[in-house]
């Protein structure tokens, strides 16, 4: 929300997207849903196609090539303490 007006896009910062600069469409963060990953639940925009597309491009599902596949974030290990 900006100056009381619910914006069709929000932007984020920290999180270091080329995306980032252009934001995100609201819907995305605000209408999700509960899928299942592996043996876990997770939340997931509902339209996880569009949002995938927007941030990884339209062959998303394509693995890159060997010699690509590495993580193309700043942080790779957080560690909270003990549990």
């Amino acid at each position: 929300m900006y100056a009381g007006i619910e914006t069709k896009y929000v932007r984020t910062t920290g999180w270091h997207w080329k995306q980032e600069s252009k934001g995100y469409l609201r819907s995305w963060l605000t209408d999700y849903e509960e899928i299942k990953f592996e043996d876990m639940v997770a939340f997931a925009p509902k339209d996880t196609d569009g949002f995938l597309r927007y941030m990884y491009g339209d062959d998303y599902m394509t693995p890159p090539p060997v010699d690509k596949r590495k993580p193309q974030h700043l942080a790779t290990l957080i560690e909270f303490g003990e549990e």
